[in-house]
């Protein structure tokens, strides 16, 4: 058992406690009693960013001492790391581990094309860039995995398919990563849903419309709107389209 150094009383209450991580409920319903933990095994995708062994303070500023699993299911567990500030004071860290995911932009000199569905932890329906990911597949390549996410959820194929780059959705308490797509060259083609995603809707959005939806506020999801930055700022915008298309936001 980890025996973090400081207060006796400070430790025990921090390290023993039945801690409720901020937002936690949202994400699987209610907090759960180390008595109802649910064991599944890990997906061999879930690697993590970085080792669940014992790590130097170095940039970081404190040590882990020690790592538990708190909650787990097929889709996503949540670790807690028990830590040793630089001061000594004890601390702990709740992690979301999620698999990657890939999120794809399917764009021309006309407009884009958006999803809209139901997201339960937020209760709301929000349109956004088709995404997922492949709990199943965990030996799928990213390309392989950006061109399913758009046929199925679109129904679009790419002939041409281009690495934006890669974001952390939500690093302050996650350590998914986010691969960016831009898919080019598309041609329409008949949806593969999942019966998760049975809800989902499609529409393509002209270039002013999406300006709209930008400015707006509409757009809630920030994977969306940071995969779009970074097609702003990225050389394939104009050897896509041409330099005759201002898109919103450049």
């Amino acid at each position: 058992m980890f025996e973090p150094s400081g207060p006796p009383r400070l430790a025990r209450l921090l390290w023993e406690r039945d801690v409720e991580l901020v937002g936690l409920p949202a994400i699987i319903g209610r907090r759960p009693r180390p008595s109802a933990v649910v064991r599944m095994a890990r997906p061999p995708r879930w690697t993590p960013h970085r080792s669940e062994e014992t790590v130097p303070a170095g940039d970081r500023g404190f040590v882990v001492r020690d790592t538990r699993i708190a909650y787990e299911n097929p889709w996503m567990r949540v670790r807690e790391d028990a830590i040793v500030r630089a001061d000594g004071s004890p601390g702990l860290f709740g992690v979301v581990e999620k698999p990657d995911f890939a999120l794809i932009i399917p764009v021309d000199a006309s407009g884009v094309w958006l999803v809209e569905q139901f997201r339960h932890p937020v209760d709301g329906r929000y349109w956004e860039f088709p995404q997922g990911s492949w709990e199943d597949r965990p030996d799928v390549g990213p390309a392989e995995l950006a061109e399913a996410e758009l046929r199925e959820e679109t129904g679009l194929r790419a002939g041409r398919l281009d690495h934006l780059g890669q974001i952390f959705t939500a690093y302050g308490y996650a350590d998914q990563a986010c691969q960016v797509w831009l898919a080019t060259e598309l041609s329409p083609g008949q949806r593969e849903l999942s019966v998760e995603e049975q809800d989902l809707v499609t529409r393509r959005f002209s270039h002013r419309e999406w300006g709209d939806l930008l400015s707006g506020g509409v757009i809630k999801d920030a994977s969306s709107l940071a995969a779009w930055a970074l097609l702003c700022a990225s050389p394939l915008r104009e050897r896509a389209f041409g330099r005759a298309v201002r898109f919103p936001g450049s």
